[in-house]
């Protein structure tokens, strides 16, 4: 991977940090909540218990089921690495300035927005943000997750 691609890839994950750490959230929720109780496991009262009952069960469904969640999981680790790589190499940014830009970046904010939070312009912002760019690709944690 060269240098170029890889400083598009950290951007680009800089850009979706917010939503990234949002859809972890979600994912988490989905694949680690409780699953509702089997219906097997639930009282019945009324004509439920005198209608005749469905025999086995449906494979299709669960397998179908059972691969979402691979996904889901798969999607959920990928997102996490690239979070905590962010994370990591962020605190090792060299300047103060540097890192306030990078979080600002991370929840989104403009560039004009930036300057007006941090009292610069926009070229200011631009060029910070390069410098970010540029410690990032040095960076090995960056550098090896986004490889995989």
């Amino acid at each position: 991977m060269n240098m170029d691609n890889l400083r598009e890839e950290i951007d680009e994950v800089i850009k979706d940090y917010q939503w990234m750490v949002h859809e972890i959230e979600r994912l988490q929720k989905m694949l680690y909540s409780s699953k509702s109780a089997p219906s097997s496991l639930v009282s019945q009262y009324g004509l439920e218990v005198a209608m005749p009952k469905a025999q086995g069960t449906n494979y299709h469904a669960e397998e179908y089921q059972e691969m979402m969640d691979a996904r889901r999981m798969k999607r959920l680790e990928r997102m996490k690495g690239k979070v905590e790589a962010i994370d990591k190499d962020a605190s090792s940014l060299p300047t103060e300035k540097q890192q306030a830009v990078l979080d600002l970046l991370m929840i989104g904010f403009t560039y004009r927005g930036i300057g007006k939070v941090l009292g610069m312009t926009i070229s200011t912002v631009s060029r910070i943000k390069d410098e970010i760019l540029e410690h990032l690709v040095q960076m090995s944690h960056i550098k090896d997750f986004l490889r995989k």
